[in-house]
């Protein structure tokens, strides 16, 4: 009877050491892994949004450095003030390559933009038809911005093979 006083002692201690355990280590251990597993999974949606969210940037960004270097482009293009006399020149030198007769070159007053300002420029001048669209098309390849913003071509009546032509050209300057 003491043998088996002495087992049932020692399972009801090795009994409540196995219970103990369980409830002072096991379950508060489960616990707080369950609680990490769950901030474990909200973190995850977390970054799966941010994610989402996110994705758009890298093809934006390459949007925005392509817009970039079309504004640098576009300024490029854009004469600075200082730079007018010469330009208007070279026009007056185009004319005559194109052997063209200049009657009036009158600028006026500047219009002016957000990024830029307009320098319409009013130009008359006479000559063979030919000669005229070869003038506008060394316009066309100026280094810096400009539009042939109006342009009205009058035949001469006296049967010569020259024509009179205004146009209005607009050169683009930068706002400085």
């Amino acid at each position: 009877m003491k043998l088996l006083t002495e087992q049932i002692i020692c399972v009801g201690s090795a009994l409540g050491i196995v219970l103990l355990f369980v409830f002072a280590v096991h379950l508060p251990q489960k616990q707080g892994l369950s609680e990490l597993e769950d901030q474990i999974r909200a973190r995850q949606e977390q970054l799966s949004l941010v994610k989402r969210k996110t994705s758009v940037l890298v093809p934006l960004n390459k949007r925005v450095e392509f817009l970039r270097t079309a504004i640098a482009e576009f300024n490029k293009r854009l004469l600075d003030r200082s730079e007018l006399g010469a330009y208007l020149e070279e026009v007056v030198a185009k004319l005559k390559s194109a052997q063209l007769i200049s009657e009036e070159i009158r600028p006026q007053s500047p219009i002016t933009r957000p990024r830029y300002s307009e320098l319409p420029v009013t130009i008359k001048f006479r000559g063979p038809f030919q000669n005229v669209c070869a003038f506008l098309d060394d316009i066309e390849t100026m280094t810096h911005l400009t539009q042939v913003r109006e342009l009205k071509l009058q035949g001469n009546r006296k049967g010569e093979p020259q024509i009179k032509a205004t146009m209005v050209l607009n050169i683009y300057c930068n706002r400085s």
